[in-house]
């Protein structure tokens, strides 16, 4: 694809199918983690997308054995390296989470997430901006924030908007690891697959059966729909309130129990 050209990037791998791109996260070491790297690579990728014309849309997925295990903790970590964390820093940091999520779920073209292993945190609500959403039954899901003293602020809308409120809020608060199966129950997923191998044949199949829909009406049908879901100062609150956290006693001992691979002091 023509304007791609001269693009690098190190955290991302793509490759064309058709007018589709598919974009594949690549940290597999990191279980693909989203770090300041690859939020900044997806958010410029978006933005180069949008305008592509002949551009149907895009397919994500995670390379490796996971889909995207959230925040790269290792860099929140680094917040507290040089003592108590700078609040200014921590917010800057989630509004950069809130362009990445905006990025996609405001993209004109249709965004189809496919995921095979853990999909959590950050990764979970990278998959809920997606039209849709399929899966292999070796997927795991769970918005897990709250089990390391943060919260699921950015995208909190979100998973609001693909899974109700209700189901939304039991989830967030308790931090619950879940199966294909009770996903596809609960409206997170459109279609489950035994294997990776028939998820992306039905996802390609299934990227064949969109032509007929015309890309203008696609994107205001999209803008529509988000435009309905607004809420401009949403994204500066949630990053006060994620800056509340990091700030805490928690986050810290949440962070170094995760990296030291023990319980945190609130879970003994």
């Amino acid at each position: 694809m023509e304007f791609l050209n001269n693009q690098i990037f190190e955290t991302i791998e793509l490759e064309a199918y058709n007018d589709w791109l598919h974009v594949k996260l690549n940290r597999p070491k990191s279980k693909n983690a989203l770090s300041n790297a690859m939020i900044t690579e997806l958010i410029n990728l978006i933005s180069l997308a949008a305008s592509q014309q002949f551009l149907r849309g895009i397919f994500l997925s995670g390379k490796g054995s996971s889909f995207c295990s959230g925040a790269d903790l290792k860099e929140f970590k680094s917040f507290f390296s040089s003592g108590k964390p700078k609040k200014n820093e921590i917010i800057s940091s989630s509004l950069n989470v809130a362009k990445l999520l905006k990025s996609f779920y405001h993209f004109p073209k249709y965004v189809i997430s496919c995921i095979d292993g853990p999909a959590y945190a950050g990764g979970f609500g990278l998959a809920c901006c997606s039209d849709f959403i399929f899966a292999t039954k070796n997927s795991k899901f769970g918005i897990t924030e709250i089990k390391i003293g943060l919260t699921p602020a950015q995208i909190a809308p979100y998973v609001i908007n693909r899974l109700g409120r209700k189901n939304a809020k039991n989830l967030m608060l308790s931090g619950e690891v879940f199966d294909a199966e009770r996903a596809l129950h609960l409206g997170l997923l459109d279609e489950v697959f035994g294997n990776e191998q028939d998820m992306f044949s039905f996802a390609k199949n299934f990227s064949n059966n969109l032509k007929p829909c015309a890309p203008n009406a696609v994107a205001i049908t999209k803008s529509i729909v988000s435009d309905l879901d607004n809420s401009s100062n949403f994204s500066k609150r949630a990053a006060d309130k994620f800056a509340e956290c990091m700030l805490g006693e928690e986050t810290p001992e949440g962070l170094q129990a995760f990296i030291e691979k023990r319980k945190p002091r609130w879970n003994l």
